[in-house]
C-alpha cells in the first residue's frame, strides 16, 4: 500500500549528457502528471507521462527533467575542403602571376574564414530519451521507497483505529442489551407514579416495550459494521492501492454508525457513537492520502 505523498530525485551522466530528474507528488482523487522539462526537449512530455502512469493510480505528481550537455559532445568540428581548395587554387595563382616567393602553408589557408567550422550538435530523440530514462527510473525507485514507507505507516495506524471501532462497537451491542429492560422498568415505575392504586394494564405495558424494543434494535447495524471491519483489515492488507475502495467503506460505517445513534435511548450509547464518527472521519482524512 503506497501514499499518495511522496519524494524522488537522481543526477546521473549518461552519453555526456547531465541528466536530473525530481518529482514530487500530493494528494489527488484522479492520476494527474505534470512535466517540466528544457523548451528543447518538448518530445519528452509524453514519454515521461506514460512512465509515471504505468507507476501511479491517483495523486498529483511533477515530474521536473533538466539536461545539461557537455561541451565535447555539443560541438563537431568540420572542415569546408572545396572551400579550401579554392583558396589554395586562388593563392597559388597569385604566387605565380605575380612571381611571388614562399609557399602555401596551412597556418594560412586556416586563417582564411569558414573553412574550420564548429557546429554544435544535435543529439537525436532517441539518444535523449535514453540518457533520460535511467535518471527517471532512479528517482521512481526513490519516490517509490518513501511512498511505500508512508503507505505502511499510515496503513498501521488505520488497522489501529478499526480495532478502536470494533471495541466501541462491542461496548455498544452490550449496553443495547441493557436498553430494553432498562426502558421497561422505567416505564413501569413512570405509569404506577401516575396511576398510583390503579390496575396497571400488563398487556399495553408489554405491547409499548415491545415497539420500544423493535424501534431500538441494532443488531442488523453491527452485523453490518463487522463485516466492513473485516473488509476494512483485508484492503488495508492484501490490496496494494485500497483508497477508493476504502473510501466507499468508510462511507458505509458512518451509515451504519448514524442509524444506531438514531436508534440508541441511552445516553452512554450516544457518548460512544461520537467517539465512533470522530474515529470515522479520522479514517477518512487518512484515506485521502493512499493510492
Amino acid at each position: 500500500m503506497n501514499s499518495m505523498t511522496g519524494y524522488g530525485r537522481c543526477r546521473m551522466n549518461c552519453s555526456g549528457h547531465e541528466v536530473t530528474v525530481e518529482m514530487r507528488a500530493v494528494n489527488h482523487r484522479f492520476l494527474e502528471v505534470g512535466v517540466k522539462y528544457p523548451r528543447a526537449y518538448g518530445f519528452l512530455e509524453e514519454s515521461v507521462r506514460q512512465f509515471m502512469q504505468g507507476r501511479m493510480n491517483r495523486g498529483k505528481v511533477d515530474v521536473f527533467v533538466g539536461i545539461e550537455t557537455s561541451s565535447e559532445e555539443a560541438v563537431d568540428m568540420q572542415v569546408d575542403h572545396a572551400l579550401a581548395a579554392r583558396y589554395i587554387a586562388a593563392m597559388r595563382e597569385l604566387k605565380k602571376t605575380h612571381k611571388l616567393a614562399g609557399k602555401v602553408e596551412l597556418s594560412a589557408v586556416l586563417r582564411y574564414p569558414d573553412v574550420l567550422v564548429s557546429r554544435k550538435t544535435e543529439a537525436s530523440r532517441e539518444e535523449i530519451w535514453a540518457a533520460v530514462l535511467p535518471a527517471l527510473e532512479a528517482a521512481a525507485a526513490d519516490f517509490e521507497t518513501m511512498r511505500a514507507a508512508e503507505g505502511a505507516r499510515l496503513g498501521k495506524d488505520m488497522l489501529q483505529k478499526v480495532d478502536e471501532l470494533e471495541g466501541y462497537v462491542a461496548q455498544v451491542e452490550a449496553l443495547a442489551e441493557k436498553v430494553v429492560p432498562q426502558y421497561r422498568e422505567k416505564l413501569y415505575q413512570r405509569v404506577q407514579e401516575l396511576m398510583g392504586d390503579a390496575h396497571v394494564d400488563e398487556g399495553r405495558l408489554l405491547t409499548e416495550v415491545a415497539l420500544m424494543a423493535d424501534k431500538a434494535a441494532i443488531d442488523e447495524e453491527v452485523t453490518r459494521l463487522r463485516s466492513h471491519f473485516v473488509q476494512a483489515r483485508s484492503l488495508l492488507t492484501e490490496v496494494a492501492c485500497p483508497g477508493k475502495k476504502m473510501d466507499f467503506l468508510i462511507q458505509e460505517m458512518n451509515r451504519e454508525v448514524n442509524t444506531i445513534g438514531s436508534k440508541a435511548n441511552d445516553l452512554q450509547i450516544t457518548q460512544l457513537v461520537v467517539e465512533m464518527k470522530g474515529l470515522i472521519e479520522k479514517l477518512r482524512e487518512q484515506i485521502q492520502n493512499i493510492e
